[in-house]
């Protein structure tokens, strides 16, 4: 009876085995999944999220092929996308190849990893920049912040592996079981606050690079001394205190000076554009207004002709109406036709009284 439970219970410890290495498999599994899922959502119109026609929900697949709407191309194909899939894809060919060691693993899962984590980014970026500069709503969607989540995980598992804190099969259950559980969980946490701040180092050297390369317009030369960057405005080296030439101090006023210069006659042809333009408008309008008046007297002129002309032949009707005893119906039905004389055959119109070649009365 003994060696039953015993049995039952060394069973029910082998299902309840969460080792790193699956839950690594598991997490690639999901961003396989996640690849096809909408990662992003873009509306150009003003209606709700979930009422838009015209929402456009962007996925990598979807950037892969290129984004058109009503027929016309907005996006061209992205084929780089689609390293957000093999490489995964090759995450979990690592981890299910057993001659490597876990660090070698580990070395190169977290490589891979680091780097379809890049690629996100930026797509997520150029995405967003996309839809502001064509002056529509952004909005990212839960899955893509599950990917990257699951991403981090796999970032965070790798680490720990890689600084000898767990081991490719290290059973978490067993990890968490245990009595010195808050020990782990301190262990835990002290590495994963050392990669937070190792990435924000790393963010923080990018930032740095990206202001030195904008300061390196203020750099006007360089110190004879010490050869430190001398930088606008100073008139003394900071290095080593030497003072900076008389003439490339003047040098550079005379560069800011043209370059303000510059500025202001670039906004000035900007200015005299847009007045330029302004004014082009304005006499567009002008002579738009003038046709408009010019067509509105054209058909107030042509109806006063056609009542005229209306009245001419009722007064011709009545004339004939008065001469004859046919009806004024029956005059106006044969105003228009022609006739030939009784006298001399010739073809003259069916109103006349008389005819204009041998005057021979008609009616």
């Amino acid at each position: 009876m003994k060696m039953n439970e015993i049995s039952n219970i060394s069973s029910e410890k082998k299902k309840l085995s969460v080792t790193v290495k699956n839950i690594i498999r598991t997490l690639t599994f999901c961003c396989v999944i996640l690849f096809f899922c909408p990662m992003f959502m873009v509306s150009c119109s003003d209606s709700d999220w979930g009422v838009d026609t015209d929402l456009i929900k962007v996925s990598a697949v979807t950037a892969i092929k290129g984004i058109s709407s009503y027929g016309e191309t907005l996006v061209s194909p992205q084929p780089v996308i689609a390293l957000c899939l093999l490489l995964p894809v090759a995450v979990l060919v690592f981890l299910f190849i057993k001659k490597f060691t876990d660090k070698q693993t580990s070395a190169a899962v977290c490589g891979v990893t680091v780097l379809d984590l890049i690629i996100w980014i930026i797509f997520r970026t150029s995405a967003k920049k996309f839809a502001e500069d064509a002056q529509c709503q952004f909005k990212t969607t839960g899955w893509y912040v599950i990917n990257i989540i699951a991403l981090l995980l796999i970032l965070i598992f790798t680490v720990l592996i890689l600084i000898n804190r767990l081991q490719m099969q290290t059973d978490l259950m067993d990890v968490f079981s245990k009595k010195d559980i808050h020990s782990a969980m301190g262990q835990m946490s002290d590495t994963v606050g050392h990669f937070s701040n190792t990435m924000s180092q790393m963010a923080g050297n990018v930032a740095g690079n990206i202001r030195k390369r904008t300061m390196k317009e203020d750099i006007i030369g360089y110190c004879a001394k010490c050869g430190k960057p001398i930088t606008y405005g100073h008139k003394f080296c900071i290095s080593c205190g030497t003072p900076v030439p008389e003439s490339m101090i003047a040098e550079a006023a005379r560069k800011a000076a043209e370059e303000a210069r510059r500025t202001e006659e670039a906004k000035r042809e900007a200015e005299a554009a847009r007045k330029a333009e302004e004014a082009k408008r304005k006499e567009e309008a002008r002579r738009e207004e003038a046709k408009r008046i010019a067509e509105e007297q054209r058909k107030s002129a042509e109806s006063v002709a056609k009542t005229e002309e209306i009245a001419e032949k009722q007064t011709k009707m009545q004339e004939k109406t008065d001469d004859t005893p046919e009806s004024a119906e029956q005059y106006m039905e044969t105003e228009d036709k022609v006739v030939k004389c009784p006298q001399c055959g010739a073809e003259i119109e069916a109103n006349a009284k008389f005819c204009k070649f041998c005057g021979f009365k008609q009616w």
